[in-house]
């Protein structure tokens, strides 16, 4: 809620929001100091609140038994009551997605709906209309910074999670602080401190990163690998050490015995830590608003200047046409879980050779 702008520019357009004056500030007028200011505002509740729950989570503790129940008993109006609610927030939102569907092949929302498939390809549907953006093309420019940044995402994950838990000390616990951060922070926080850090980095002009297909995939890879860390630590806390130091004794190295021993446990949530990163990098918005070249067009970019503006029809076919792709990747990742290389299952998977 901090972070989104989006929504409030498109359909509350008189509400103005703290993010939504940080975008203006530093698109309309370019003022970064202002909009560095806002950014440092919008950091102090966000980690008040992680604060606040974190202190109130710590105090709890709670434990299962085998006499405790797996349903709660519920009257039979409180049952009919919950469901009648779980089924109307399911239609409400097949509904939204439902109307994205029809809405990108219609002419035009609201006014003319003679079926056209022309949103997908080209503006030529509606005469007059001035766009620089030309059917889908900019779902394709998403596509390729996230396939480069999301199989980076998961194995940096996966490592970080393996530095943390087995190798521990300050400095682990440094850099697992650090990767948690964009959990807690607002988005256009690093949009904003990407733009100041890469603009003349130590100031080296040549080294500049802004306005790159480089920046945007280090925002998208360094600001969602923290699912990716908290499935690897979680898994490592349930897989006995004494397997890593059985490695370490029979003369494994420490890149041996992640590469051999850990990572094939781990890839679940190497698999997460990428379908992650993926998902993130095809819908991001509120960071790389600010990264995007002149020259480069993202999707989620893409779709808020098309609605901003009330022409919906290639808005929605864009947002189909993520829809599909990402219920692809997730097909195809599922499947890999399931029946990937024997080298990547679980020792407990493999297949056992057995005495004649």
């Amino acid at each position: 809620s901090m972070t989104d702008f989006g929504n409030p520019l498109v359909i509350g357009k008189d509400m103005p929001v703290l993010a939504g004056v940080l975008y203006d500030e530093m698109i309309g007028f370019h003022n970064t100091p202002l909009a560095s200011a806002i950014a440092v505002w919008l950091i102090v509740p966000a980690l008040c609140i992680y604060a606040l729950l974190n202190r109130l989570g710590g105090r709890k503790r709670f434990e299962t038994t085998e006499t405790s129940r797996a349903e709660l008993p519920l009257p039979a109006r409180a049952r009919a009551a919950l469901t009648g609610l779980t089924w109307s927030v399911i239609g409400f939102t097949a509904v939204i997605y439902g109307t994205i569907v029809v809405g990108s092949f219609v002419r035009l929302w609201g006014q003319d709906f003679t079926f056209t498939p022309h949103h997908y390809t080209s503006i030529d549907a509606v005469p007059g209309f001035v766009s620089e953006y030309v059917g889908v093309e900019a779902v394709w420019t998403s596509l390729s910074v996230a396939l480069v940044a999301a199989p980076l995402g998961g194995v940096l994950a996966v490592i970080i999670a393996y530095l943390a838990e087995r190798v521990r000390g300050i400095a682990g616990e440094a850099v697992s602080f650090t990767v948690m951060l964009p959990a807690i922070l607002p988005g256009v926080v690093f949009g904003i401190g990407y733009i100041v850090a890469f603009n003349n980095p130590f100031g080296i002009n040549e080294l500049s990163l802004n306005g790159t297909h480089t920046i945007l995939v280090l925002n998208i890879l360094f600001g969602n690998i923290f699912v990716g860390v908290l499935a690897g630590r979680a898994m490592l806390r349930r897989l006995d050490a004494s397997v890593d130091e059985a490695a370490e004794i029979l003369g494994a190295s420490l890149v041996q015995r992640f590469t051999r021993v850990t990572l094939p446990m781990m890839r679940r949530a190497a698999l997460l830590g990428t379908l992650y990163v993926f998902v993130d990098g095809m819908c991001t918005f509120s960071a790389v608003v600010f990264l995007q070249g002149p020259d480069i067009d993202l999707a989620s970019v893409a779709i808020f200047h098309t609605a901003s503006v009330s022409y919906y029809g290639i808005a929605c076919a864009m947002s189909v046409t993520i829809l599909l792709i990402v219920f692809a990747v997730m097909g195809a990742m599922a499947l890999v879980n399931r029946y990937g290389p024997v080298s990547l299952r679980d020792p407990a998977e493999r297949p056992r050779a057995v005495p004649a």
